[in-house]
């Protein structure tokens, strides 16, 4: 993901306007710091124009590996409130 932001040429502003999250947050992602849940990494995938379709293959095979049930939905979830069953 990095590599793909410097390649863009955007700024770490332009990508704070695209995805929505502060300078501080997308300073830690590009990092690879802290815990970030799949839709926070999803809006900023979707903002630097990647391709999600590796992206949803590695979330997979991480839960795989992490002996995690498999969903039958592992769409990325955009941020908003709790859903209700």
């Amino acid at each position: 993901m990095r590599s793909r932001f410097v390649a863009s040429g955007l700024t770490l502003d332009d990508l704070v306007g695209r995805s929505g999250y502060s300078k501080t947050r997308l300073s830690e992602l590009l990092r690879g710091k802290g815990y970030y849940p799949g839709w926070e990494i999803y809006s900023v995938v979707r903002a630097l124009d990647m391709p999600v379709g590796p992206l949803l293959q590695l979330w997979k095979a991480a839960a795989i590996e992490a002996e995690k049930a498999p969903r039958l939905d592992l769409q990325p979830q955009p941020p908003g409130p709790a859903r209700l069953p």
